[in-house]
């Protein structure tokens, strides 16, 4: 799981070296966005975008990055016991993977705190 990790942040990485708007709060988002609702809590029905806020070129490059990333680690977790939502969270925030440039899952993706969320990757709601 940590190849497919450093291989989507490396390909992302070469898409913010020709254009430094990957890292907007809101292209951040848009990629999150698959990532959550593909694999870390699969949501029936949801579309991968076509459009991350960038050019046509990295848009393409971003998407293809992406639906790799998630293909490979749709297929791996079973074996890996990747059977719950924070186990799957806690798979793509992996502090410990970075590319050679020094990024983070987080200078993608930003971070999601775990406690935040019950068993099913609900947004606990306090009140």
């Amino acid at each position: 799981m940590e190849q497919l990790l450093l291989d989507l942040m490396r390909r992302l990485e070469a898409v913010g070296d020709r254009d430094e708007s990957l890292y907007d709060t809101v292209v951040r988002e848009k990629m999150g966005d698959p990532i959550f609702y593909l694999f870390i809590k699969p949501k029936t029905g949801y579309v991968m975008p076509d459009d991350y806020g960038m050019g046509d070129e990295d848009n393409r490059a971003i998407k293809a990055a992406l639906r790799q990333y998630i293909d490979g680690a749709l297929a791996l977790a079973p074996a890996l016991g990747l059977d719950a939502f924070h186990k799957r969270l806690a798979a793509f925030q992996n502090g410990e993977v970075h590319t050679e440039g020094a990024n983070y899952y987080d200078d993608f993706f930003g971070w999601s705190a775990p406690q935040l969320f019950d068993e099913a990757g609900n947004v606990i709601r306090r009140g």
